[in-house]
């Protein structure tokens, strides 16, 4: 099992950036996914937590899932971070940064 931090700067096209935003930086989330726009250091960066569930060939968004994702845009360039997972069936665990600790990674790259 391995869990990491996935981090990526990109450059896009105008309707490109608008997929990534839509896709929330390629990554589908559920309708009842809850999307929290912070402000950081004047820019604004939308926050989700959670993953889909997945029994019987139906998924399922779960909030309460501790995988998380920061998208946002400045200067031209698409940030995207989130933590990475290697699945596992056995697996149910968590990853041990917060909000607040990716909070403040954002805030150092300003």
């Amino acid at each position: 099992m391995e869990i990491g931090l996935k981090f990526s700067i990109g450059r896009y096209s105008e309707s490109d950036l608008a997929k990534e935003f839509e896709m929330f930086g390629g990554y589908e989330i559920g309708e009842d996914a809850i999307v929290e726009t912070i402000l950081i250091n004047d820019i604004e960066v939308q926050y989700v937590q959670g993953d889909w569930n997945r029994t019987g060939g139906e998924r399922t968004w779960d909030n309460n899932q501790n995988h998380f994702k920061m998208v946002w845009y400045k200067d031209g360039l698409f940030y995207n971070i989130h933590n990475h997972e290697y699945h596992e069936s056995y697996y149910q665990g968590s990853c041990a940064l917060t909000k607040e600790d990716l909070i403040k990674f954002v805030e150092g790259l300003q």
